[in-house]
């Protein structure tokens, strides 16, 4: 017979398990939780924050954050952020006193805005789902 395809994908304490091969996905879960607690979800809706929507008929799987997207929006209190193509104006020849002027106005908006974290959840966020 043909090989069957199997992934493993593994963080931590969470597992998710697919193949084609229905019979060797029950040996391997039959095996795993003969040694780990585990919990058997059948088929999963979300791991890791990433949603997961398969379509049996055309036989694809569409994966998405849309959730984890919202949460960031909420707790860095962005939701009603406009999209910007840049975050400062492009080919602008300014002078010393106005980056001053600009630099106090600005330095309101951004002390204490948890820069770090928002950058780290975007770094959560780019590598798990790509556009088409």
């Amino acid at each position: 017979g043909g090989k069957g395809k199997f992934v493993v994908m593994l963080y931590v304490d969470d597992i998710l398990l697919t193949g084609n091969d229905g019979k060797k996905l029950g040996e391997v879960k039959s095996h795993l939780s003969a040694t780990f607690e585990m919990k058997d979800l059948e088929e999963p809706k979300n791991f890791l924050g990433i949603n997961i929507k398969r379509c049996r008929e055309s036989r694809t799987m569409t994966l998405d954050q849309r959730e984890y997207i919202e949460k960031l929006l909420e707790r860095f209190n962005m939701r009603e952020a406009k999209p910007q193509e840049t975050p400062m104006v492009t080919r602008q020849v300014s002078h010393r006193e106005d980056r001053k002027n600009a630099n106090k106005e600005s330095e309101k908006t951004v002390v204490g805005f948890p820069f770090r974290e928002a950058i780290g959840g975007l770094q959560y966020l780019t590598p798990n789902c790509k556009t088409r």
